[in-house]
């Protein structure tokens, strides 16, 4: 009778070794779902602020170009900004390349319409990710219009 209670009594070495095995996968895989998780934020996130920076940079074209039409930032050809500054702090080293290409508007034969297309990348751990995003849009010299 007591050599019945004493195989009844605990758990065997292998239901523990078994046990542990099933909890350490579990864990694992948990890490891992959480670790996927946090990339696409990150990922989210940096399309967010190049969004934003393209919207942004649209904007100041626009506003130069109601002051000059015919500033440097818009004059024909590749204009490039390294390094843009954001208007907030991230945790991280991301650099931000902002490139815009300026052109006349294709099929018109003025000199007055622009056609403006930006392009965002940055640079992250040592990986560069291009965002084309295609913001395009036309610029209209202000006294041109008026006329």
């Amino acid at each position: 009778m007591l050599l019945n209670m004493r195989k009844e009594a605990g758990f065997t070495m292998v239901e523990i070794m078994l046990t542990v095995v099933v909890l350490s996968l579990g864990a694992m895989l948990l890490a891992k779902g959480l670790s996927t998780g946090t990339t696409a934020d990150i990922d989210t996130e940096n399309r967010v602020i190049a969004l934003n920076l393209v919207v942004e940079k649209l904007e100041e074209l626009k506003y130069r170009a109601s002051l000059d039409f015919n500033h440097s930032e818009l004059s024909p050809g590749t204009h490039t900004e390294n390094q843009v500054a954001l208007g907030f702090e991230t945790n991280d080293e991301r650099n931000w390349v902002r490139e815009w290409v300026v052109g006349n508007y294709p099929g018109c034969s003025i000199n007055e319409l622009k056609d403006v297309r930006i392009t965002i990348s940055w640079t992250h751990k040592g990986e560069t990710t291009r965002l084309d995003v295609e913001a395009e849009t036309l610029i209209v010299n202000i006294a041109w219009a008026g006329t």
